[in-house]
C-alpha cells in the first residue's frame, strides 16, 4: 500500500472506531463472515453516501429561493 492509501486507511479506521454506529455495522458484517477489507469498503460506501446527503441538504438550505414570475 502506498503512502496515500495507508493514510486513507488509517483515517478511515480511526473514524470507524470513533463513530459507534459505523463500528457496529462493521462488526456485524465481519461477524456474518465478510472479509475485513470488504466490510471496510462497505463502511466507506455508507459514510460517503451519508456525507453526500449531508452536503446536498446543506446546499439546498443555502440556495436562494427562485423568484416568482
Amino acid at each position: 500500500m502506498d503512502g496515500v492509501g495507508a493514510l486513507s486507511a488509517a483515517v478511515l479506521i480511526a473514524e470507524v472506531s470513533e463513530l459507534g454506529h459505523l463500528r457496529a455495522f462493521y462488526a456485524r458484517l465481519v461477524a456474518s463472515g465478510k472479509l475485513k477489507k470488504v466490510a471496510l469498503v462497505a463502511v466507506m460506501r455508507k459514510r460517503l453516501i451519508h456525507l453526500n446527503a449531508t452536503m446536498r441538504t446543506a446546499a439546498d438550505a443555502a440556495a436562494p429561493a427562485a423568484p416568482e414570475t
